[in-house]
């Protein structure tokens, strides 16, 4: 049988896999497409700003920390606190900057609905206007990361309280000192 605390180590380490990928398309396909729509007509284009990089490294620390969590060789740390710490850094942090990068958009379309003076109507996380793939990495990239930080958060919750993740079966020396057959002797 496999360990709950296991099997939840592996699908975040699949839902931090897909959301790597969101944001690596978004960041690698999705920007440079948009800037060279942009340049021509008002020769604005989209720059990064130190959010976007420490999504960038906060999501790939995770992916790789879950990925080692899950099948890399066994590592504990001398205190659950420290893991707890370094796994909800990044989280929070991913968590925060979606939080105010959809308060920006949020922002910006009331002023364009304001701006328009009733003409057209901007909604908030539609995608008028955008054909193809571009549209569901624009809504993965708002929203996914969101997800991941609020599971991130949920198995540091878990670990916490149930404890740290133990090997799926015990080994032997594990076994000899349960069954009392190494004997124990005091060395004066």
């Amino acid at each position: 049988m496999v360990n709950p605390l296991f099997a939840l180590r592996i699908w975040l380490a699949f839902i931090c896999a897909i959301n790597f990928a969101i944001i690596a398309s978004f960041y690698v396909w999705l920007l440079p497409r948009t800037n060279r729509y942009l340049e021509p007509l008002n020769g604005d284009n989209v720059e990064y700003c130190w959010g976007d990089y420490f999504t960038i490294i906060a999501s790939i620390s995770l992916l790789l920390s879950y990925l080692f969590s899950a099948f890399g060789k066994s590592f504990s740390f001398i205190s659950p606190r420290i893991r707890a710490a370094l796994m909800t850094t990044p989280a929070l942090f991913i968590f925060g900057n979606q939080i105010r990068s959809m308060l920006v958009k949020i922002k910006h379309a009331d002023a364009l609905n304001r701006d328009s003076q009733g003409a057209t109507y901007v909604d908030y996380f539609s995608c008028s206007g955008v054909d193809g793939p571009e549209c569901p990495v624009m809504q993965g990239y708002t929203f996914f990361p969101i997800v991941v930080s609020l599971f991130v958060l949920i198995e540091v919750i878990v670990t916490l309280v149930r404890g740290p993740l133990l090997p799926l079966s015990p080994t032997k020396e594990l076994k000899d000192i349960k069954d009392n057959s190494i004997p124990i002797t005091d060395k004066k």
